[in-house]
């Protein structure tokens, strides 16, 4: 017997765990899928482009991360404002709207990007200053603590399908054209149009308002820097972003470092993305309130006992290897933090009325730590050993992020 289009959904959202959520939030997926489908055509290459344009200068892309991260908590407190004079939906908007100059940049400025990567950077990091608040307040206000794990797997398992397929396209196509200039005209210009796209479904997205029109920013630091639990949430998310930042693009740089090829690279994120893809299917069937701390303890040690393989050979392989080891397991870390530090913005007390701000501390902070993380790569030795430390030092450190949200698990239990 066959099946309608609405049994197939109710099938596939059954088979990834997301039969409970909201109408609101599986709206707000397809429009973060677009998202992601724009940001994924140009992601995994502004590393390789910019290395590209200056003839192989990997500190180019550190500098540009560490301008981005900078930028990128400045501009949420920004948009925490913004936010709440407007509304939330309409922050997802202007993000898209810095996001689609950031890019248009990149196209307009291709053969001299050196001069104007700073200003560059400054927009992308707006664009993800508004975007990524307006995501934060989404998710606190489409689900629940009960039901924020599967949320999160969802969206991963989506989001993880992206990833794995866009960059393949965009790297086979980059390699098509011997990674000249040309080739990356024609995959930044397709991710301006998806980034186009995206802001014209944001218009179909229903009106969120933040809590009040008011800002709490001075109530919002007094809070943070009187209250205990806020302080070990804040210094778990600074500990956090210490490794998270790095190793969203320390791995690939390395490999092109080595290999110098965007199809390869395409190949590492397609491998990289099935493995997410696996983890995101499980671990909003895995991870529960109760269980998110051993989940995380658990990824920390996995990440640290596969760095042991890189200390003994670093090499493309071997990189891939671990890339594919830390995708699977970063989920089991990253997911559940989340989801803690949204438990404690809907519980702590007075928290729902100033979440906005919050989130641009909070964002602060881990941008913070973000920007530590780069510099740890840029002090040590610039040899495959000195490379190797260096992500030992950011992942051992998650220890700490483990053991602060640990304590603010308790202090939320005992409130």
């Amino acid at each position: 017997m066959k099946m309608t289009l609405g049994q197939w959904k109710n099938r596939i959202l059954n088979a990834l765990g997301a039969e409970a959520l909201s109408s609101l939030f599986l709206s707000y997926a397809m429009l973060h899928l677009a998202y992601n489908l724009y940001a994924n055509l140009q992601g995994q290459y502004i590393s390789t482009l910019l290395m590209r344009s200056t003839g192989g200068d990997g500190d180019i892309v550190k500098y540009y991360n560490m301008i981005c991260f900078a930028m990128n908590g400045i501009s949420m407190c920004v948009a925490s404002a913004f936010v709440r004079k407007r509304s939330v939906t309409a922050g997802t908007r202007l993000g898209l709207v810095f996001y689609m100059t950031g890019t248009g940049m990149f196209l307009l400025f291709m053969h001299r990007l050196a001069p104007v990567m700073p200003l560059i950077a400054l927009v992308n990091a707006t664009g993800g200053g508004f975007y990524w608040i307006a995501y934060s307040m989404i998710l606190s206000a489409y689900t629940e603590d009960g039901n924020r794990d599967r949320a999160m797997g969802f969206l991963s398992v989506i989001c993880g399908v992206v990833t794995m397929v866009i960059p393949l396209v965009s790297g086979v196509i980059l390699s098509a054209f011997g990674g000249s200039m040309a080739g990356y005209y024609l995959v930044f210009g397709m991710s301006f149009a998806m980034a186009v796209f995206t802001l014209l479904l944001s218009r179909k997205q229903q009106t969120l308002l933040a809590p009040s029109r008011e800002t709490h920013f001075r109530q919002a630091l007094r809070a943070v820097i009187a209250t205990p639990l806020w302080r070990l949430a804040l210094g778990a998310e600074l500990l956090k972003g210490i490794r998270e930042g790095t190793f969203a693009f320390f791995l690939n740089l390395l490999l092109f470092s080595l290999v110098s090829n965007e199809a390869v690279i395409g190949v590492n994120t397609v491998l990289v993305s099935l493995v997410s893809i696996l983890a995101a299917s499980l671990i909003g069937r895995l991870v529960r309130p109760g269980n998110r701390i051993r989940s995380m303890l658990i990824s920390v040690t996995v990440m640290m006992a596969g760095i042991v393989m890189l200390f003994v050979s670093l090499n493309p392989v071997t990189i891939i290897l671990f890339n594919i080891l830390n995708s699977f397991v970063s989920l089991f870390l990253l997911n559940p933090a989340g989801s803690i530090f949204l438990m404690v913005v809907q519980k702590a007390p007075g928290a729902r009325e100033m979440q906005s701000e919050i989130f641009g501390i909070r964002e602060v902070w881990l941008n913070v730590g973000r920007i530590i993380g780069i510099v740890v790569t840029m002090v040590m030795p610039q040899s495959s050993l000195g490379n190797v430390a260096a992500m030992a030092i950011l992942t051992v450190l998650q220890y700490g992020m483990v053991f602060c949200y640990s304590k603010v698990m308790k202090k939320v239990e005992q409130a």
